[in-house]
């Protein structure tokens, strides 16, 4: 198991109804609540990876949220985005990554090619990801004088939890924060609507696997 979003908790969280219940609260909220760029992002990110749901009710979901009075021009061009089909990502293709991480070090993936990097979607209070954590950490213990790096991209909202535990567990990879929890910045970019999700990019900066979970070492390996 893996840690979802989901939608109403007295529905099956895995079922298209439950998913269909979350979209329609969602949009009931955005009419009346103030956050509405957040709540709209969260609709979005339905539209890119709603597992339960299909491609028609995804564009739905998308032209819905174009076409709503409350949406600003950031979370309309989103949606337009979408809708044109385009990824922000590809096995096989260079992927784009920069952000500045929460110890102030500037992390571009541009300035990183000769390195294997595992890209690991991840929170605090996500159980399946607290539990694979000594995998991970195993690799980067075993290959980081190798090259390999690790970048963090955390979906917390509490940044006092994210350090001890940090500390605790003696993590010292680069990690991003913004305490958006699903809204993360990075995460939404690229549909990240379930944790952990492990991504790994080759030494010449190319996407090569999204699904390293459990077999870290082996994938570093083999790159």
């Amino acid at each position: 198991q893996s840690a979802r979003k989901n939608g109403k908790r007295d529905l099956d969280p895995s079922s298209a109804e439950s998913q269909k219940a979350y979209v329609e609260a969602f949009f009931a909220a955005a009419d009346v609540l103030s956050n509405q760029d957040e709540i709209f992002k969260m609709l979005l990110l339905q539209a890119i990876s709603g597992h339960e749901l299909s491609d028609e009710e995804k564009r739905g979901i998308a032209q819905r949220v174009l076409d709503h009075s409350k949406a600003s021009v950031a979370i309309k061009a989103s949606a337009k985005e979408i809708l044109s089909g385009e990824k922000t990502y590809a096995v096989g293709k260079p992927l784009e990554l920069s952000f500045v991480a929460m110890d102030g070090t500037k992390i571009n993936l541009a300035d990183m090619k000769g390195k294997v990097i595992l890209i690991d979607f991840w929170a605090t209070w996500c159980g399946p990801c607290v539990g694979e954590m000594p995998t991970v950490k195993a690799a980067y213990d075993k290959y980081h004088s190798q090259g390999f790096e690790i970048l963090g991209i955390s979906l917390d909202e509490s940044k006092d939890d994210l350090v001890k535990f940090l500390k605790k567990n003696d993590i010292t990879w680069p990690q991003y924060f913004d305490g958006k929890h699903w809204n993360n910045d990075i995460s939404f970019r690229f549909g990240i609507n379930g944790i952990p999700a492990e991504w790994l990019i080759d030494k010449k900066g190319i996407l090569r696997e999204l699904n390293a979970r459990g077999h870290v070492e082996e994938s570093v390996a083999a790159l």
